[in-house]
């Protein structure tokens, strides 16, 4: 599986690992990632606020998984 693993693949995997499991901070704090984002807490506690962020972060963590994905 790693035999042809290069260095050049290490920023790309970094990256998805990163986004795959930040990511997940949403599912289980919506009103946190929000503010970590940088928006207002105002919004954040938003009930429509924290649908859609989850909903974004389920799209970018589906897409990192995939880069795992084609990597094996």
């Amino acid at each position: 599986m790693f035999k042809n693993l290069s260095i050049r693949h290490v920023p790309t995997l970094f990256v998805a690992a990163a986004t795959t499991f930040g990511g997940f901070m949403p599912f289980f704090n919506a009103e946190y990632a929000i503010e970590k984002f940088g928006l207002p807490k105002r919004i954040a506690r938003v009930k429509e606020a924290q649908a859609i962020m989850v909903l974004s972060s389920a799209r970018v963590t589906t897409i990192s998984a995939t880069i795992f994905t084609l990597y094996i």
